[in-house]
């Protein structure tokens, strides 16, 4: 999933370790949980990835680079019906989130 705002890495470097990554699920009986709550430190950083992409001749103005993630609560069921995520940058309060809802695949035919 990608939301539909971004940063620009530039506007964000300074203070990319203090970004606070969190994820919540609802599962059927609509109890919402925290699953994921970290910051941006515990991801290797941009700078890491963009000498890998440099590195193969892949970097391009407007490259969006999708990482790993942060630990998940071992106590809460990751396969909820809904999710949503949110990341915000603690010197601004501006943050970026999305929600989605799980739709079960269809049992395998044969």
């Amino acid at each position: 999933m990608l939301s539909k705002k971004a940063w620009r890495l530039k506007d964000v470097e300074e203070n990319l370790d203090a970004i606070r990554l969190e994820a919540f699920v609802t599962a059927a009986d609509r109890n919402g949980k925290q699953i994921q709550n970290g910051t941006l430190a515990e991801l290797l950083p941009p700078k890491y990835w963009i000498e890998k992409v440099t590195e193969r001749g892949d970097a391009e103005e407007g490259t969006i680079l999708i990482s790993g993630a942060i630990p998940i609560d071992g106590e809460v069921n990751q396969f909820a019906n809904a999710w949503r995520v949110a990341m915000t940058n603690p010197d601004t309060d501006d943050t970026i989130a999305i929600a989605y809802t799980i739709k079960p695949m269809l049992e395998p035919i044969g």
